[in-house]
């Protein structure tokens, strides 16, 4: 029977930092940021209050893409908005504005819809229309049909409120 034959000490130290290497190499913090918003997002409509705890308690210095901040900002909107906080100030929203630049079609609607929203709640009716005609051009785009109900209930909502009720008149 042979003796056991160690490692020369390079082989040791290479195979070591190769471990090392391997242990180091779990998911990066920009992925598990992106984990932890796609998790909010599965939940979103069904608890938006613990969505929006989760949310609150992002440190935004995480936040290191621009596609995670305006991302982030759009759920955020989308949980105060579930969750009857109506805010008049686009602040927590505007870093979704990159969106409309470079977002795909239900991104585009979505942070247009909720600009609206944000519209209404100033009572600023001609910037809420704007806002819902702008979210119609990504209706035939968006993959999302919710959003697209919104935008025409709101749309509708607003237009029965900031005009006189036409009376039907049978001929």
């Amino acid at each position: 029977m042979k003796p056991y034959r160690t490692l020369p000490v390079s082989n040791r130290l290479l195979l070591g930092a190769a471990v090392l290497l391997l242990a180091a190499c779990g998911p990066s913090p920009r992925q598990r940021i992106a984990a932890r918003l796609d998790d909010v997002e599965s939940y979103i409509n069904e608890r938006p209050d613990s969505a929006l705890a989760v949310l609150r308690a992002l440190d935004p210095d995480s936040l290191c893409a621009p596609s995670q901040r305006s991302r982030a900002a759009l759920l955020h909107q989308i949980a105060l908005d579930k969750c009857y906080i109506d805010i008049t100030s686009d602040s927590v929203l505007s870093p979704a504005f990159w969106y409309l630049k470079h977002g795909n079609a239900d991104q585009k609607l979505k942070t247009w819809y909720y600009r609206s929203v944000l519209a209404r709640n100033a009572g600023d009716i001609d910037t809420q229309m704007s806002c819902l005609i702008r979210a119609e051009q990504y209706i035939p785009r968006a993959k999302d049909p919710l959003y697209a109900g919104f935008v025409h209930w709101l749309s509708v909502q607003s237009w029965s409120f900031t005009r006189p009720a036409a009376r039907w008149r049978p001929d």
